[in-house]
Protein backbone atom coordinates (compact mmCIF):
# COMPACT_ATOMS: atom_id res chain seq x y z
CA UNK A 1 0.00 0.00 0.00
CA UNK A 2 2.76 2.45 0.92
CA UNK A 3 4.62 2.05 -2.34
CA UNK A 4 1.40 2.41 -4.35
CA UNK A 5 0.50 5.55 -2.38
CA UNK A 6 3.98 6.95 -3.01
CA UNK A 7 3.70 6.20 -6.73
CA UNK A 8 0.31 7.90 -6.82
CA UNK A 9 1.73 10.95 -5.04
CA UNK A 10 4.67 11.12 -7.44
CA UNK A 11 2.25 10.85 -10.32
CA UNK A 12 -0.03 13.43 -8.73
CA UNK A 13 2.95 15.75 -8.28
CA UNK A 14 3.80 15.28 -11.94
CA UNK A 15 0.15 15.86 -12.79
CA UNK A 16 0.22 19.15 -10.83
CA UNK A 17 3.30 20.27 -12.73
CA UNK A 18 1.33 20.06 -15.98
CA UNK A 19 -2.15 21.02 -14.76
CA UNK A 20 -2.92 24.47 -16.18
CA UNK A 21 -5.52 25.37 -13.56
CA UNK A 22 -3.22 24.54 -10.67
CA UNK A 23 -0.20 26.17 -12.29
CA UNK A 24 -2.16 29.37 -12.85
CA UNK A 25 -3.28 29.40 -9.19
CA UNK A 26 0.31 28.66 -8.11
CA UNK A 27 1.64 31.55 -10.19
CA UNK A 28 -0.94 33.93 -8.71
CA UNK A 29 -0.10 32.62 -5.22
CA UNK A 30 3.61 33.25 -5.73
CA UNK A 31 2.93 36.70 -7.16
CA UNK A 32 0.73 37.63 -4.19
CA UNK A 33 3.38 36.53 -1.69
CA UNK A 34 6.06 38.34 -3.66
CA UNK A 35 3.93 41.47 -3.41
CA UNK A 36 3.65 41.01 0.36
CA UNK A 37 7.43 40.81 0.57
CA UNK A 38 7.80 43.93 -1.57
CA UNK A 39 5.28 45.86 0.51
CA UNK A 40 7.15 44.87 3.67
CA UNK A 41 10.32 46.22 2.12
CA UNK A 42 8.53 49.48 1.25
CA UNK A 43 7.67 49.99 4.92
CA UNK A 44 11.35 49.83 5.83
CA UNK A 45 12.37 52.13 2.98
CA UNK A 46 9.85 54.75 4.09
CA UNK A 47 10.89 54.35 7.74
CA UNK A 48 14.58 54.86 6.90
CA UNK A 49 13.73 58.28 5.48
CA UNK A 50 12.61 59.32 8.96
CA UNK A 51 16.08 58.56 10.26
CA UNK A 52 17.57 61.10 7.83
CA UNK A 53 15.01 63.71 8.80
CA UNK A 54 15.81 63.18 12.49
CA UNK A 55 19.51 63.59 11.75
CA UNK A 56 18.76 66.88 9.99
CA UNK A 57 16.74 67.96 13.04
CA UNK A 58 19.67 67.25 15.35
CA UNK A 59 22.06 69.17 13.10
CA UNK A 60 19.72 72.16 12.88
CA UNK A 61 19.21 72.23 16.64
CA UNK A 62 22.99 72.16 17.12
CA UNK A 63 23.46 75.07 14.70
CA UNK A 64 20.63 76.99 16.34
CA UNK A 65 22.31 76.53 19.74
CA UNK A 66 25.51 78.04 18.31
CA UNK A 67 23.60 81.21 17.40
CA UNK A 68 22.22 81.64 20.93
CA UNK A 69 25.66 82.74 22.13
CA UNK A 70 26.07 85.37 19.41
CA UNK A 71 24.79 88.85 20.23
CA UNK A 72 24.01 91.58 17.76
CA UNK A 73 27.18 93.55 17.02
CA UNK A 74 29.60 90.81 18.25
CA UNK A 75 32.58 89.99 16.10
CA UNK A 76 30.94 86.71 15.04
CA UNK A 77 27.73 88.55 14.10
CA UNK A 78 29.72 91.08 12.06
CA UNK A 79 31.64 88.26 10.35
CA UNK A 80 28.41 86.45 9.43
CA UNK A 81 26.95 89.69 8.10
CA UNK A 82 30.07 90.37 6.05
CA UNK A 83 30.37 86.81 4.65
CA UNK A 84 26.70 85.95 4.07
CA UNK A 85 24.83 89.22 4.07
CA UNK A 86 22.72 88.06 7.01
CA UNK A 87 23.16 88.53 10.76
CA UNK A 88 23.14 85.78 13.34
CA UNK A 89 19.50 86.62 14.16
CA UNK A 90 18.54 86.17 10.51
CA UNK A 91 20.35 82.82 10.41
CA UNK A 92 18.69 81.74 13.67
CA UNK A 93 15.30 82.66 12.22
CA UNK A 94 16.06 80.65 9.07
CA UNK A 95 17.08 77.67 11.21
CA UNK A 96 13.85 77.86 13.24
CA UNK A 97 11.76 78.02 10.05
CA UNK A 98 13.70 75.09 8.60
CA UNK A 99 13.14 73.11 11.80
CA UNK A 100 9.41 73.76 11.49
CA UNK A 101 9.42 72.61 7.86
CA UNK A 102 11.47 69.56 8.80
CA UNK A 103 8.99 68.72 11.57
CA UNK A 104 6.22 68.81 8.97
CA UNK A 105 8.29 66.52 6.71
CA UNK A 106 8.74 64.08 9.61
CA UNK A 107 4.98 64.04 10.15
CA UNK A 108 4.36 63.47 6.43
CA UNK A 109 6.97 60.71 6.35
CA UNK A 110 5.37 59.01 9.35
CA UNK A 111 2.10 59.07 7.41
CA UNK A 112 3.92 57.50 4.44
CA UNK A 113 5.12 54.69 6.74
CA UNK A 114 1.57 54.16 7.99
CA UNK A 115 0.24 54.07 4.42
CA UNK A 116 2.93 51.56 3.45
CA UNK A 117 1.97 49.47 6.49
CA UNK A 118 -1.72 49.52 5.44
CA UNK A 119 -0.79 48.47 1.90
CA UNK A 120 1.30 45.65 3.37
CA UNK A 121 -1.66 44.50 5.49
CA UNK A 122 -3.95 44.57 2.44
CA UNK A 123 -1.41 42.56 0.46
CA UNK A 124 -1.23 39.99 3.30
CA UNK A 125 -5.02 39.58 3.25
CA UNK A 126 -4.90 39.18 -0.53
CA UNK A 127 -2.10 36.61 -0.21
CA UNK A 128 -4.15 34.60 2.32
CA UNK A 129 -6.99 34.52 -0.19
CA UNK A 130 -4.55 33.22 -2.80
CA UNK A 131 -3.46 30.50 -0.35
CA UNK A 132 -7.09 29.42 -0.11
CA UNK A 133 -7.45 29.56 -3.89
CA UNK A 134 -4.31 27.45 -4.28
CA UNK A 135 -5.67 24.84 -1.86
CA UNK A 136 -8.93 24.80 -3.77
CA UNK A 137 -7.08 24.49 -7.10
CA UNK A 138 -5.06 21.60 -5.67
CA UNK A 139 -8.22 19.80 -4.60
CA UNK A 140 -9.78 20.36 -8.01
CA UNK A 141 -6.61 19.01 -9.62
CA UNK A 142 -6.74 16.00 -7.29
CA UNK A 143 -10.29 15.28 -8.45
CA UNK A 144 -9.20 15.56 -12.10
CA UNK A 145 -6.24 13.31 -11.37
CA UNK A 146 -8.43 10.71 -9.64
CA UNK A 147 -10.89 10.81 -12.53
CA UNK A 148 -8.06 10.39 -15.01
CA UNK A 149 -6.69 7.50 -12.95
CA UNK A 150 -10.12 5.80 -12.84
CA UNK A 151 -10.48 6.20 -16.58
CA UNK A 152 -7.02 4.71 -17.10
CA UNK A 153 -7.80 1.76 -14.77
CA UNK A 154 -10.99 1.02 -16.76
CA UNK A 155 -9.01 0.85 -19.97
Amino acid sequence: FYSTSLIIMVNFHEFLEHDKGYQQALQQHRQAHSEVHGKGHEIMCEARKIQGLLLITDLLIGKLAEHEDINEGDAEDALLLRLTGDSSDAWASLLVNTLDENRDKIYEQCQAVIMAWHKHQEAKVDAREHCNKLSFAREEARMRFEQKKKNADKS
